[in-house]
């Protein structure tokens, strides 16, 4: 469902319309601390992003936790994953 929703995103000639997509979902998706200016600059720096071949799926154990937010400024439930586990993947499938 994500690649097809960055696929859709990062049409060339919806890249200027995600400004006003954001202002009307951000409130209840996503928190972050990136300003709508950092998000488009990523979108137009991915925008020969191919989601079919470049993304790749693993999925780790993790332990759920409640942990302070920075962004959120709060305490929210997290999955914890183990680090050791991550590092083999990302060594493994992303470090050539």
């Amino acid at each position: 469902m994500l690649t097809a929703i960055a696929k859709k995103a990062l049409k060339v000639g919806n890249v200027p319309k995600l400004p006003k997509l954001f202002d009307s979902i951000s409130d209840f998706i996503v928190e972050t601390n990136m300003t709508k200016s950092d998000i488009i600059s990523m979108a137009y720096a991915v925008k020969d992003f191919d989601p079919d071949t470049q993304v790749h799926y693993h999925q780790l154990k993790g332990k759920g936790q409640t942990l302070y937010d920075d962004v959120l400024q709060a305490n929210n439930s997290q999955i914890v994953i183990d680090e050791k586990e991550m590092k083999e993947i990302v060594e493994k499938y992303f470090i050539p």
